[in-house]
């Protein structure tokens, strides 16, 4: 029976410590990822900041959203549906979600959803990131001591999963250690395959800023991957039907069903249910309307 799979949890993260982060390329249905300088591993992040800039190209297939939350800027990036877009304006804040992406070295944001914010949230969630930091920073000197100390890293796992954290969590931590605190130092780069997952560790984005042409260039190359979502919306749809034994179609078993790679699912998923042709009953089951 194929492992159960649910959708990614979206996490708070400042754009630093995205930009800073090592990238996890990913092969088959695995998701892609990043960990962060101090170990959180990140697949679809809350990024909270001011809009500097907007861009939309001539024929609106692609548009583009410049944010800055005070400890670097990134980009956050719309193909083919520009709706979201629509309301936002130069200087306002908001919190994006949405799974965080790599293309030409760069990393980005590409959107499922836009929530409007003000300062005080601003406020209350630069508390809050400082708290996680702290936290997660006290899981890594667990794994940290238990390993100097010869634990295995079964044994470690089991003292995680002690404190909270699941497998996803416990994965990046793990990887963050193994490899050690130089490899996600501030100002270096690698790219290294380990395990079959390409590695790319990105700590400038000359991108953030770009010119009309970058963006362009942005349109033609990443284009066909929102198109590639959109073929297997009947696919999920029929297999939504299939499955749906009264509460929903389980999210894992409409993706072994669809046999399509998790980012194309999760696109696709999103799309689906931003549109109201379906909806969550419950997390994780997915029905349509």
């Amino acid at each position: 029976m194929p492992e159960s799979r649910s959708r990614l949890t979206a996490r708070k993260i400042n754009i630093e410590d995205v930009i800073n982060g090592n990238y996890y390329q990913q092969d088959g249905f695995d998701p892609n990822y990043i960990i962060t300088p101090y170990g959180l591993r990140v697949s679809r992040g809350r990024i909270l900041g001011t809009v500097m800039d907007t861009y939309i190209n001539d024929d609106e297939s692609y548009g583009a959203l410049t944010l800055d939350d005070g400890t670097d800027t990134i980009r956050a990036k719309f193909f083919q549906d520009l709706d979201m877009m629509a309301d936002i304006e130069k200087g306002d804040i908001v919190e994006v979600v949405g799974k965080v992406k790599e293309y030409d070295n760069e990393i980005y944001v590409n959107p499922e959803l836009i929530i409007p914010r003000n300062a005080t949230y601003e406020l209350l969630r630069a508390v809050e990131l400082t708290s996680m930091r702290d936290e997660w920073r006290d899981h890594i000197e667990t794994a940290k001591r238990l390993q100097d100390a010869g634990k295995s890293d079964e044994d470690i796992e089991q003292e995680l999963k002690g404190e909270g954290l699941g497998g996803p969590e416990i994965e990046g931590i793990l990887k963050y250690v193994t490899l050690g605190e130089e490899a996600f130092e501030k100002g270096t780069q690698t790219t290294t395959t380990e395990n079959g997952a390409t590695i790319t560790q990105s700590t400038s984005q000359a991108q953030t800023h770009p010119t009309v042409d970058d963006e362009d260039a942005d349109d033609s190359a990443d284009e066909d991957e929102d198109d590639e979502s959109g073929d297997h919306r009947a696919d999920i749809l029929d297999a939504i039907e299939d499955l749906d034994d009264g509460d929903g179609a389980d999210y894992g078993a409409i993706q072994d069903a669809v046999d399509i790679d998790e980012d194309t699912m999760e696109d696709a998923v999103n799309d689906l249910l931003s549109d109201g042709t379906c909806y969550e009953p419950r997390p994780g089951r997915i029905k349509k309307l």
